[in-house]
């Protein structure tokens, strides 16, 4: 009895060591679960602030990329703009530079040599950054269209100056043109008595006659040689009724012995108007025109300023 005392006596501390041995492998068990769950939490905690740092610079990036699109969509749009204001100013260069040419060939001047513009520099850029790059080379293109733009805009202000220069060239020449008398004042006729010295039919004397007389019908309508202004349309002395036409630059042009008078003082006419009726008034011998140019108050020869003695040049 005794001795099975004594061995349920001796199985205590075993059974004793056992249960510390669990309860130690527990604790250790448990601490490694919360230290594993402490470096999960922890790795949780580092990756969310890490792919939230990762999102907030992907915001930016994505803000910074849409920033440049519109600044290049900009920039683009400013360059479109430049190069169609480009093109037109090329156009109208190329109408001004025609419009030249064919005011020249009408005035009867050689064509002129027109110096270009040359020489286009700019800034030498080593910039890596792709960014930088695409601004200087905006800058660069910009900078470029707005100089040929300057350098067209001085060479079409310099081109309408002397454009405007040939047209009061070719003005002045077609006012003294339209004041030139160049036609016949009478359709027919024929010249009686020339420009000059010559018997008088009155006296017999040689006397100068400073005119041409010019003999047809009675009511043959007398037109204006050249444009003008009336100075005078009134019966005077030895001319009878006389129209005397100012056409500017010291010309002047006098229609005697007319039969009517179809015009009055003050009135400006064109070349070719009727401005009387052939006729024999005044000191004539038979209907005719009498006839004369005068430039500066000295006698013309007006056979000079018919177009038949120029076709017989």
């Amino acid at each position: 009895m005794f001795e099975n005392k004594k061995l349920f006596d001796s199985s205590v501390p075993g059974r004793i060591g056992r249960v510390v041995k669990r309860d130690i492998i527990k604790q250790v068990i448990f601490s490694v679960v919360v230290l594993v769950a402490v470096i999960a939490l922890c790795a949780g905690i580092w990756y969310y602030m890490d792919t939230s740092s990762i999102y907030a610079k992907c915001r930016l990036q994505q803000d910074e990329i849409s920033r440049l699109k519109a600044g290049i969509e900009k920039r683009d749009s400013q360059l479109r703009l430049l190069s169609l204001r480009l093109d037109k100013l090329n156009q109208k260069m190329g109408e001004l530079s025609a419009l030249e040419c064919k005011i020249r060939s009408i005035a009867g001047m050689a064509p002129e040599k027109h110096v270009e513009f040359s020489g286009i520099g700019g800034e030498v850029t080593d910039a890596i950054d792709p960014v930088e790059s695409a601004r200087v080379k905006y800058d660069d293109i910009a900078r470029y269209l707005n100089s040929q733009i300057d350098k067209i805009q001085i060479m079409s202000s310099i081109r309408s100056e002397k454009l405007e220069k040939l047209l009061d060239i070719l003005e002045t020449e077609r006012a003294i043109l339209m004041s030139m008398p160049s036609i016949s004042p009478v359709d027919g006729g024929s010249v009686t008595s020339g420009f000059g010295f010559r018997k008088s039919p009155f006296t017999g004397k040689h006397e100068f006659h400073q005119g041409v007389d010019i003999a047809d019908k009675i009511g043959t309508p007398v037109k204006a040689t050249a444009a003008g202004v009336v100075t005078c349309a009134e019966r005077r002395g030895s001319f009878g009724n006389l129209v005397v036409i100012d056409h500017g630059h010291g010309l002047v042009s006098l229609y005697g012995h007319l039969n009517e008078i179809e015009v009055e003082p003050g009135q400006r006419v064109a070349k070719g108007q009727v401005i009387g009726k052939l006729g024999s008034t005044g000191r004539s011998t038979g209907p005719h025109l009498h006839y004369e140019i005068r430039f500066n108050g000295i006698p013309m020869d007006p056979e000079r300023y018919l177009p038949d003695y120029v076709a017989k040049r």
